[in-house]
């Protein structure tokens, strides 16, 4: 039986996100494939009474998803972060164990923040539609559903 793995969390990213390319390398006349691999922080805000705490979530992101989020996402700017968990554990140098939770991004959602958008561009972060399953969609590109 498969169980319910699913995260959703808001909120902005703490650091510029990282892109990594994994597996380029070449043997003779063979060429290995590349996968990419975007990392960023999302820090998300919690007010209770007369408080507030922030909690941080590592994000990673597989594929043109990561080539995506790499490219528009910046330090600072708001996101939505569909995915599922999955607990990465490691043993340091020291013999320490260690572990940490990350988000396995399936969809980010670049949601509209305050900044100046390029104006030549239609495709900035508070243009768009959900990012998911390889594809990568404008407002502009929806003026064509027959809906």
């Amino acid at each position: 039986m498969n169980h319910l793995n699913k995260t959703i969390i808001q909120g902005n990213l703490t650091r510029d996100p990282e892109y990594k390319e994994i597996g380029s390398s070449e043997h003779g006349n063979s060429q290995t494939q590349v996968s990419h691999l975007c990392n960023f922080t999302v820090a998300s805000n919690r007010k209770y009474k007369d408080k507030e705490e922030a909690t941080f979530v590592e994000v990673t992101a597989w594929g043109k998803l990561a080539e995506i989020c790499c490219k528009y996402l910046a330090k600072g700017k708001p996101v939505l972060v569909e995915g599922r968990l999955q607990l990465n554990s490691w043993t340091t140098d020291g013999g320490e164990k260690r572990s940490k939770l990350v988000i396995i991004a399936n969809e980010v959602i670049f949601l509209n923040s305050n900044d100046k958008k390029p104006e030549n561009n239609n495709t900035t972060p508070g243009n768009t539609t959900p990012v998911q399953n390889n594809t990568f969609k404008t407002s502009n590109d929806l003026e064509d559903l027959p809906f």
